[in-house]
């Protein structure tokens, strides 16, 4: 990122983004050194014990130490913002938290695979000379490149803080202006928790964070009710079947609704007559379906 020099009373200056003083834990009383080589000005926190460079120091910062690597392996160097209930929801379903950690989901494959975000700056290229997995993640959240910023996390293995990067996607979701990017930042936060972290219930509040910002986020519904069908939560997944009913304008994707709900309906919930009403449903708006004739022929 490039900055410019301000008149700060008769000195000058530069502000530092608040997110890159949050990354690396800087505030109002931490003490800085500030040193040259003659070609460069660098700025950099003091620190006690500083080590040798070594790949813990370029994933974690100048601030790693013994006793941050023991409360790093226990996932408590980094603050976590809290997961919540969520009150009652916008369009009259409030997501209810899994019981039971069963099965996947969808895949983080779909965060990579969506279209691109429309930003000025949504692949920016890493800063000369930017060498820790830190810097390139200061890059990353202060341009908006989530995407990028999954693809860096991925890379670093077992290494891997996966919890910090939920918390820093939960931050840049609040910088965001537009709601659909808003929504599939939200809805790629809650695959990392339940893919990554296994924590169901944040991600399926985050799934219904992401379908509150944008209703026509329909991959939202389907991550949240596929956990559900795990779960065997039916009356769940009949409500989210009808929320997407809700948002689909296509007759025909109306239609493959009703055709997944009808099986549920049979061979779920074994409601016969629940299930033949959603075939109907179905073959109203798609009469060309062989596969909803054949199943009311056979019902």
């Amino acid at each position: 990122m490039i900055r410019k020099l301000s008149p700060i009373g008769d000195p000058m200056g530069f502000i530092i983004d608040p997110s890159i003083l949050e990354l690396l834990r800087i505030d109002g009383n931490t003490a800085l050194e500030v040193s040259t080589d003659g070609e460069a000005l660098t700025i950099r926190p003091i620190r006690p014990k500083r080590l040798t460079r070594t790949p813990e120091l370029d994933l974690y910062g100048d601030d790693y130490t013994p006793q941050t690597s023991q409360a790093l392996n226990t996932k408590e160097a980094f603050p976590r913002e809290p997961s919540v209930s969520r009150p009652q929801a916008e369009y009259g379903v409030r997501f209810e938290a899994p019981t039971e950690p069963r099965g996947k989901g969808p895949t983080l494959e779909t965060l990579r695979t969506e279209a691109p975000l429309e930003r000025p700056q949504s692949n920016p290229t890493p800063p000369q000379g930017a060498g820790t997995t830190l810097e390139l993640e200061a890059t990353y959240a202060c341009s908006g490149s989530w995407k990028e910023l999954v693809v860096l996390y991925e890379r670093q293995g077992e290494k891997a803080d996966w919890e910090r990067l939920v918390d820093i996607l939960r931050r840049m979701v609040r910088t965001v202006p537009e709601k659909p990017e808003k929504s599939r930042i939200l809805l790629g936060a809650g695959q990392i928790c339940e893919q990554r972290l296994n924590f169901l219930d944040r991600a399926m509040d985050l799934y219904q964070d992401a379908f509150k910002t944008d209703p026509n986020n329909v991959p939202a519904l389907v991550a949240a009710r596929s956990i559900y069908t795990q779960q065997r939560n039916w009356k769940m997944v009949q409500t989210l079947y009808r929320l997407q009913l809700n948002v689909s304008k296509d007759r025909k994707e109306q239609a493959a609704v009703h055709l997944e709900l009808a099986g549920v309906f049979l061979r779920e919930v074994h409601d016969e007559a629940k299930g033949i009403e959603a075939l109907k449903e179905a073959l109203k708006l798609d009469p060309e379906n062989l596969v909803v004739r054949r199943l009311l022929a056979t019902v």
